[in-house]
């Protein structure tokens, strides 16, 4: 699967658990890090532990390089070109990590 297609597929399985504002960065020409970037925001824990689950149930063909809960609020999941982050909305809110990607190309899931 293409970098843009793993972004793209983990996005709509984030919104088939009700994930809100979703915000899908092409950062390929701006960091070595990654491809891209997606960025996504859920109630409470339990909602972001299911929204991470049905990503990986998604993209089980594609291979995970890391998977982190970066505190109660917060879960990194790592697939080489394509980095996703959910977040509760608190930590989000806190946190602004998107921001710091404010000259990358927003792309669209659908």
């Amino acid at each position: 699967m293409y970098p843009k297609q793993i972004a793209k597929e983990a996005g709509r399985a984030a919104l088939s658990k009700k994930a809100e504002d979703m915000v899908v960065l092409n950062v390929k020409n701006i960091t070595i890090i990654t491809d891209y970037l997606v960025f996504l925001s859920g109630n409470s824990k339990t909602h972001i532990k299911a929204i991470a689950e049905a990503i990986e149930k998604r993209l089980k063909k594609v291979t995970s390089l890391h998977k982190e809960e970066k505190g109660k609020g917060w879960i990194l999941l790592d697939y080489g070109s394509c980095v996703v982050n959910i977040f509760d909305t608190e930590t989000r809110a806190f946190y602004q990590v998107e921001n710091l990607w404010a000259d990358a190309e927003k792309i669209p899931i659908f």
